[in-house]
């Protein structure tokens, strides 16, 4: 099970206190070329929602996913992401980014770093 488990891929979850447009962001271009499946939520109580989302979802890595908040809204249960990236001055100890010039390698390198922790 182990090895099949392996072939799933890491998961990334979009939060936001406005409706999101995925096909046009640019972070979530760079994690999916980078491998990670990555679910864009926004409205009360959508980290709840994804969280249940990924536990029951059988084809995707649920193990420490990672948490993308770039509006700073409250990290609800802050154990259950594997690393969390705000916008610029939120200040919540992993990566901040600008969303209109965001980094997108560093963003790459902290998800990969999130997933070997």
């Amino acid at each position: 099970m182990a090895a099949a488990r392996g072939t799933k891929p890491r998961v990334a979850v979009l939060i936001a206190a406005a409706a999101t447009r995925p096909v046009f962001d640019k972070r979530i271009a760079a994690l999916n070329f980078a491998g990670l499946a990555v679910l864009a939520v926004n409205g009360p109580g959508a980290q709840k929602a994804a969280l249940s989302y990924l536990h029951a979802a059988q084809d995707l890595d649920s193990r420490d996913p990672l948490l993308l908040d770039p509006d700073g809204l409250e990290v609800e249960e802050p154990s259950q992401w594997g690393g969390v990236v705000t916008g610029p001055g939120h200040h919540r100890g992993g990566l901040e980014l600008d969303a209109d010039r965001p980094a997108l390698r560093a963003l790459v390198r902290y998800a990969r770093h999130a997933a070997s922790n």
